[in-house]
């Protein structure tokens, strides 16, 4: 059973205000949660093995190819507005 100080100290960490007329509630539910919980950490999974992928999708990420540009940095920089110290020069953003 969950006590008025657990949830205070749940509410504070959470940020959470809660009013002394749904304490009561807040408590019975956080209870029954917990008990829930701990009925969960009962239940033996050693035998269950782990799926893998349970909508059995295939790989949607292609492989890398190696890129070689067919032109080069100077050519490109040419086309470049500003250019300061063999980069294009851009206004600030923030």
């Amino acid at each position: 059973m969950i006590t008025k100080a657990d949830l205070d100290n749940v509410a504070s960490l959470a940020r959470l205000k809660i009013a002394t007329k749904d304490e009561k509630d807040y408590l019975a539910k956080l209870s029954q949660i917990l008990e829930y919980m701990q009925d969960l950490a009962k239940v033996d999974v050693k035998k269950i093995k782990e799926p893998v992928d349970i909508f059995e999708r295939n790989s949607v990420v292609r492989a890398d190819k190696i890129f070689k540009p067919e032109i080069g940095q100077k050519e490109l920089l040419q086309n470049a507005p500003v250019v300061e110290g063999g980069q294009i020069k851009v206004k600030k953003v923030l």
